[in-house]
This record gives structure tokens, C-alpha cells and sequence, in this order.
């Protein structure tokens, strides 16, 4: 009895504690982490998930550090509002702004917009000037620092496409991407594939995820803007799991047959995808099937449609569009009606896979460009590296970001319950490297869903970036 009273007491405690106690005793962290290409140190006041005006005990920290400590930059790792009340207040908003400019920092402020914050991200561009703070541009910021100039990407995962990549998965080389809210769309980009007419196009494709989304394009013409290209689509998604056949654009169109395959993927095995166009002249036949990796390939096909109508498209380039979860393509081949091949694709080369292939990612656009400062981006969720990863390019100097709270509760001997990333529990807060890829993940300032932390005190991080070999 009285080792189950003691359990009681403990467990009341460990309650209060991680209630009332911790989540009000904010610490100031300091971090040095090495920076080639600086000749001074530059200083960066961090922090993340405050939820304001929640976390008051971490916000006076902050303005406590910010006033007695000089500071170049001041990088805010999302979740600075609270997904409430906040975003939908102006009264609210005001005092927030007058809150971050009290932070003095001599080369700006940034805000990497949490989940909330990107949805209202133009109504906070609208009232919270770049003077203020930039709020996620998908775009470079160079800024003139003490040590030098510094190339700041600070990323809004929501807005922009994920990357492309070319890696190994499962031991083969495929095309992978880690798709996000928004539609990735990747398209081969050789002079000669906007002619292409009749083809067959074969591949192989894995989904990590039920709900995975995969579009296979062909016929395909880009446009000025990803609204505006045409073509055929055979796609699965989230809300229709099987794979059907849809037109892209305006016009007329008269598509008759089977569009809808019945064929649903089951995730995490490899999977074979055939596909024809044919254009006689007045009709456009559009046939697919598909079947699992190693098993035997129907005779029929699943998806047997034409279009007579007179905007039908016909002739184009290919390309794939992702969104929600991980997936990756391998050996793609098009060919001609004689047999000839048009395209044999077995990605397993990242310079020839960015010379013909074109992605509308702005995070790989900035990768790919020649760096000739030392880079650094910051974002709210550290998954982020797992897309510079998946580009083989050269790695920024650091990636910084918040969102995962330490995990928030750790238990002893064991680590953080829940961190809301795809990496390993290990990279949850603090310093690392990911495949190459320095990464500072702060724990944050307030809390999530639970009112409370345990054996992870809410910080403010000073990270100063170093001079590589200095001492």
C-alpha cells in the first residue's frame, strides 16, 4: 500500500511540477557553432513555438536577452502566434509587432512561418513590414554582417513545392520527393520532348504512405505558371486512392471509356506503371495498367479511354507530381510506337537528372545557384533537411529550426515521447549533422496540446556562428 501511495505522491508531482514549474522557468542557451567564410563571429538570437501571448515567462527572456546582448540577427522558428485567437485579432497582432520590435538586431528579423502563420501568411505580410520583421520568403536575404555576408533562405514549407531529388531507395536509384499541403511537380525538359506523340512510358513507383499522392503526367505542354499547363494526368490521392485518368486545361473535350482503374498501390511496395497514347488523327486513345513489382503484368487494360474532342492533347513531355508523404520512381522508359526509345531514365545521375529535368521548388532553385557566402536557412520544421538531403547538392552551413518542443516531456532513459518530425528521435533539439548537414534544432518557448514539459525547459538560444578555425 504504501508503495502504490508513494507512486501516487510521485506521480502528483512529477504533475505540478511539469505544470506549474517548468514550463515558467525559461533558460537562456548559448551555442557556438563553426561558419567557413566569416571573419567574424555573428550572433543570432533564436527562438521558436512561443504562442503568443502565451509563454510569458520565456517572452520576458527574451526581451531580457535582446536588450543586453548585441545581436545581429534575430531568426523566430515559427509558431510566434498562437493559431487562435491571434491571426484572426488586430488588436492582438499590433502588440505582437511592437513585442518583436523591441528586439533590437542589426542585421533584421525573420519569422519561418509555423502551420497557422502560412495560412494567413499575406494578411501578416500586409500589416508586419519587412522594417519589422520578413515573414518566410522562400527567397534569399543577403545580409551585411559584422563577420561578412550571410545568404539567409528563410523557408514557408507550405508554400513552396518540395524538391526533387535523385537518390538510392531500397538499394535502386529512383526519383524521390517528401511531398508536403501543396503539389510538386517535377517535368522532363529536353527541346525535343514538347513534340513527342504517340509513346509508352514505363516505370516503377513505391508510396511510403496510403494516402500518398502521385500524378503521372504526359502529353504534357508547361506553362508560364502551374496553372497554366496542359496534358493528361493519371493520378491517385489522399481522398481517391486508385489511379484514374483526368484532362489538364481548358477546352473541349469528349472522353469516353474506362478513366478509372480500381488499382490502389498498397504503400511501402514497389510497383509497375504502363502506359500508351496513341493519336490517330481524330481520336486519342489513352491506356494504362499496373501491377506489383515482380508479379505477372494484366492482360488488359485498366484504364482504356478517347477523347474526340478538338482541344484533346496529343503531344507533349512527361513529368510526376507528388504531395503528402514520401515516394520514388525508377526506371522510366518512353518509347515510340517502331519501339525506339525516346527516354531511358534510371536517375541514377543528380547532374544529368538537374540538366533535364525542371521543379518549381525555390528552396532548389537556391541550392543549385553557385554560393559564394556562407548559407543559412531557416525554417519551422526541421524535416526540411531531409529535402536539402534528397538533393545531393552542397549543404548550407546551417539549417536552424524549432516546431518539435524537445519532444516536450522526455522520460528518463528513454527520450523525448512524441518531436512531430520525420527524423530520428535523436534529432529532436540541439546540435547535429544530418547526412552532411549541420542542424540546430531549438526546444522552444511555449508549449503544445499539453500545458506542460518535463525535463525540457523552454530556452532562448544565442547561436553564434564562428569563423571556421578560430579558436
Amino acid at each position: 500500500m504504501r508503495i502504490v501511495l508513494f507512486a501516487a505522491a510521485a506521480a502528483t508531482a512529477c504533475a505540478l511540477y511539469a505544470t506549474w514549474v517548468e514550463p515558467n522557468r525559461p533558460v537562456l542557451r548559448r551555442v557556438t557553432i563553426p561558419c567557413a567564410g566569416l571573419s567574424a563571429p555573428v550572433r543570432i538570437l533564436l527562438f521558436s513555438d512561443v504562442d503568443f501571448p502565451r509563454a510569458a515567462a520565456g517572452r520576458a527572456l527574451i526581451r531580457r536577452v535582446a536588450a543586453a546582448e548585441p545581436i545581429d540577427i534575430v531568426a523566430i522558428a515559427g509558431d510566434y502566434l498562437d493559431r487562435g485567437a491571434v491571426l484572426r485579432d488586430p488588436r492582438m497582432l499590433r502588440e505582437a509587432a511592437r513585442e518583436i520590435a523591441a528586439l533590437p538586431a542589426r542585421c533584421g528579423r525573420f519569422l519561418a512561418p509555423g502551420e497557422a502563420e502560412s495560412d494567413a501568411v499575406e494578411s501578416l505580410r500586409s500589416g508586419w513590414t519587412p522594417d519589422l520583421v520578413v515573414v518566410g520568403t522562400n527567397e534569399r536575404t543577403l545580409l551585411d554582417t559584422p563577420g561578412g555576408r550571410i545568404d539567409l533562405f528563410v523557408a514557408d514549407v507550405r508554400a513552396d513545392p518540395a524538391p526533387w531529388g535523385v537518390e538510392a531507395s531500397e538499394g535502386r536509384p529512383a526519383l524521390v520527393a517528401r511531398g508536403r499541403t501543396v503539389t510538386s511537380p517535377v517535368t522532363y525538359a529536353a527541346d525535343e520532348a514538347a513534340s513527342w506523340g504517340d509513346v509508352e512510358i514505363t516505370f516503377a513507383f513505391r508510396l511510403d504512405e496510403r494516402a500518398g499522392y502521385l500524378d503521372a503526367r504526359f502529353g504534357w505542354q508547361p506553362g508560364a505558371g502551374p496553372d497554366d499547363d496542359t496534358g493528361w494526368r493519371i493520378l491517385r490521392h489522399e481522398y481517391h486512392r486508385t489511379f484514374r485518368l483526368r484532362p489538364r486545361g481548358s477546352g473541349q473535350h469528349s472522353l469516353q471509356g474506362r478513366t478509372e482503374s480500381g488499382y490502389a498501390p498498397l504503400p511501402g511496395l514497389w510497383h509497375r506503371a504502363r502506359i500508351t497514347l496513341r493519336d490517330d488523327g481524330s481520336v486519342t486513345r489513352i491506356r494504362a495498367r499496373f501491377w506489383p513489382e515482380g508479379g505477372i503484368e494484366p492482360a488488359v487494360w485498366l484504364i482504356d479511354a478517347a477523347d474526340g474532342g478538338p482541344d484533346r492533347r496529343h503531344r507533349g513531355t512527361i513529368g510526376f507530381a507528388a504531395r503528402y508523404g514520401a515516394r520514388a520512381i525508377a526506371d522510366l522508359r518512353v518509347t515510340d510506337p517502331s519501339g525506339r526509345t525516346l527516354l531511358a531514365e534510371p536517375f541514377d545521375d543528380g547532374e544529368r537528372f538537374r540538366s533535364r529535368w525542371t521543379q518549381r521548388s525555390r528552396l532548389a532553385a537556391w541550392l543549385r545557384e553557385a554560393g559564394a557566402h556562407p548559407r543559412v536557412v531557416l525554417a519551422h520544421n526541421p524535416d526540411i533537411v531531409l529535402d536539402i538531403a534528397d538533393l545531393a547538392l552542397t549543404p548550407p552551413a546551417l539549417v536552424l529550426a524549432g516546431h518539435t518542443h524537445g519532444g516536450q516531456v522526455r522520460v528518463p532513459l528513454w527520450g523525448p515521447l512524441y518531436t512531430g518530425t520525420a527524423l530520428p528521435r535523436s534529432y529532436a533539439s540541439g546540435s547535429s549533422v544530418y547526412r552532411g548537414i549541420p542542424l540546430f534544432v531549438t526546444v522552444g518557448v511555449g508549449t503544445s496540446v499539453v500545458p506542460a514539459r518535463f525535463l525540457v525547459r523552454p530556452e532562448v538560444v544565442i547561436v553564434t556562428l564562428q569563423p571556421a578555425g578560430s579558436p
